[in-house]
């Protein structure tokens, strides 16, 4: 599937992306391996926290990058 998909983009680039810019993911693995249960079910004030934590836009976006203005198709994988 990958490979089908990135024929029809622009362009892709793969990052790794540290925890510290990708603590909101690192914040609900922790809770999913704590609680034993296949599905976590958030609460809003947990999800604005986890919103604010969220620093992946860094890492994917050049400075100034508004994702609204983004017209070309492309993708970054994160590992």
């Amino acid at each position: 599937m990958r490979k089908e998909l990135t024929t029809k983009l622009r362009s892709v680039k793969y990052r790794h992306v540290v925890r510290e810019y990708n603590a909101t993911a690192d914040s609900l693995a922790t809770e999913a391996l704590e609680s034993k249960v296949s599905r976590v079910m958030l609460a809003e004030t947990l999800k604005s926290e986890l919103v604010a934590l969220n620093r992946i836009q860094e890492v994917i976006y050049e400075p100034g990058f508004q994702r609204s203005d983004h017209v070309n198709r492309s993708i970054v994988y994160m590992f």
